[in-house]
């Protein structure tokens, strides 16, 4: 019996190159013995044909069948008379198929994003369900699962279902700890209601109690790649998106670089991060949040000002997948421009009256953010004794600063050298910063902006709220005046003696004052003075006496 030479129709005068037709393959075989009976057994590929055509073989009214010459011989070898299409036979019986369906292997592939299923004939592939489609990282007792796959797998009728899950399931597949991530802990359990066959008959289960194991697993083995950035400066975030699930905890910040040029020569400004956090918004996207350090030392580099100097490069070991690929790195020739953004509108406010250091003659002032040092207007700067003008048991008493010299660069801390002028009446004062309670200091919003042109948040008396800020640390003036210069008239017996600071009057001791003939003279080539009366000159800041 040639096997091949069989055709199962739809109905008579069908041809046999129309759809709805079948000619069976050689791997069926014949199950009878020599009669006038023959009975085949259907291959694999023959039933799953059958299945798989709705419209074939479904009942005795949509099964012919036609023999073409010479498919059986008789006994004495002669071969059958041709049967053609106009008179095939109609199928005198017909056998339901009521055989549920049954899962026998299925294979994963992470890279590919695939899922194979095979079952043991054709499905449904209309009927599937793949949001019943359980994965699990155990047998019996999975401590991870994933369900809800959403993904594409072609409609038609087969015994072979390929599923290519979009990325969202992927990436939620990869993220999910300690699942699929190895051959011994993916296993996939399905519904009765997953699929069913041709006929309709119910898929038999495989339930979460009894997954399989994949015949086959491809984990992931394909890096991460960075596909865009967009920092926010106002905010102090870099958003960076992958091409797929990063892992957070693998964030390392010291490998990631912002520069002014995607470039690595010697005209680049480059600023690696310290000590920013990195959370993950969604399964490819990684936070930065830039610390107070970070944010302003990139400040302070003028990097990242707009969009043409911010750009992105990621050193080997900045991040991972789950599967512990490291990203694929971002030397700073390709480094990555940002893709938008955002600038820094915060108005910058004083942390703290950091320090007034009388001996140095400076003043301290620190900032949230980085201040344009060459902004600072010294003489918006008030010292005043207390911290509002309306507190009845204090008289206020103020100083506003004639002028000075910013001696930092541009960071969150602001320094000034005071005028000598400004000095002398601090130290002559008698309540103004006497000590670090009797010390505040305010400023109007003109003092000075921040690296961005924001201008600062005023420091300013209020009647009921404490805005004034007092110095936290107070050195007081505690070097000794030194000798500048001195002239002396014999005729009118006044002897002018210049200092590099303020003195007091009443603590100006005559007899401290010895004339010599030239420097290092003996005793008896000088003069010590026995009286005098002492007049300090205030109209020279009181230095002269």
């Amino acid at each position: 019996i040639l096997v091949d030479r069989i055709t199962l129709l739809r109905h008579a005068n069908a041809t046999v190159a129309a759809a709805n037709s079948h000619t069976l393959q050689r791997g069926t075989t014949v199950l009878s013995a020599n009669g006038a009976t023959v009975q085949l057994r259907l291959s694999r590929a023959d039933f799953d044909a059958l299945q798989a055509d709705p419209l074939l073989a479904t009942s005795v009214n949509d099964s012919y069948i036609l023999l073409a010459s010479g498919t059986v011989l008789d006994m004495n070898r002669n071969a059958n008379l041709r049967v053609s299409a106009q008179l095939a036979t109609r199928a005198s019986q017909f056998g339901t198929d009521t055989i549920r369906p049954i899962l026998h292997t299925w294979s994963l592939d992470i890279d590919a994003r695939r899922i194979t299923l095979n079952f043991s004939e054709t499905v449904n592939v209309s009927s599937l369900r793949l949001s019943e489609l359980v994965l699990q990282n155990h047998f019996s007792s999975p401590s991870s699962s994933l369900d809800r796959l959403v993904g594409v797998f072609s409609a038609a009728p087969s015994s072979l279902v390929t599923i290519t899950l979009d990325e969202r399931s992927i990436n939620m597949l990869k993220a999910v700890e300690d699942l699929v991530d190895s051959h011994n802990r993916s296993y996939l359990s399905l519904p009765e209601t997953f699929v069913g066959d041709m006929s309709g008959n119910p898929l038999v289960a495989v339930p979460i109690g009894a997954a399989l194991n994949a015949d086959t697993f491809q984990g992931d083995s394909v890096a991460p790649t960075l596909l865009h950035a967009d920092i926010d400066l106002h905010d102090n975030l870099l958003r960076l998106v992958f091409d797929e699930a990063v892992r957070t905890a693998s964030f390392n910040p010291s490998k990631l670089l912002l520069l002014s040029l995607n470039s690595s020569d010697a005209n680049t400004t480059t600023y690696t991060l310290e000590n920013s956090t990195a959370v993950a918004v969604n399964l490819t996207v990684l936070q930065v949040q830039f610390s107070p350090y970070d944010i302003n030392a990139l400040n302070a580099l003028r990097v990242c000002t707009s969009l043409l100097d911010c750009h992105v490069a990621l050193l080997d070991g900045f991040v991972a997948d789950h599967a512990g690929n490291p990203v694929n790195p971002l030397p700073a020739d390709l480094a990555v421009q940002t893709r938008s953004f955002v600038v820094d509108r915060r108005r910058p406010s004083l942390v703290q009256f950091a320090e007034l250091d009388k001996d140095a003659g400076t003043l301290t002032l620190e900032f949230t953010e980085t201040m344009n040092a060459s902004s600072a207007r010294v003489t918006d700067l008030t010292l005043q004794n207390w911290f509002t003008a309306s507190a009845p048991a204090v008289t206020l008493s103020t100083l506003t600063l004639s002028g000075g010299r910013v001696l930092s660069t541009d960071s969150t801390t602001v320094v000034v050298q005071l005028l000598a002028s400004d000095l002398d009446q601090l130290k002559n004062s008698t309540d103004i910063c006497i000590d670090a309670s009797h010390c505040y200091v305010r400023f109007p919003d003109t003092f000075a902006v921040d690296v961005a042109d924001n201008s600062v948040a005023a420091v300013v008396n209020a009647p009921q709220l404490v805005t004034a800020e007092y110095a936290q640390r107070f050195v007081p003036d505690t070097t000794a005046p030194r000798l500048v210069s001195f002239a002396f008239s014999i005729e009118t017996g006044i002897l002018e003696v210049v200092f590099d600071e303020i003195v007091d009057d009443d603590l100006v001791q005559p007899t401290g004052f010895t004339f010599l003939r030239e420097p290092n003279a003996a005793d008896n080539a000088s003069y010590t003075l026995t009286s005098a009366s002492v007049v300090v000159t205030t109209s020279h800041s009181d230095r002269i006496v």
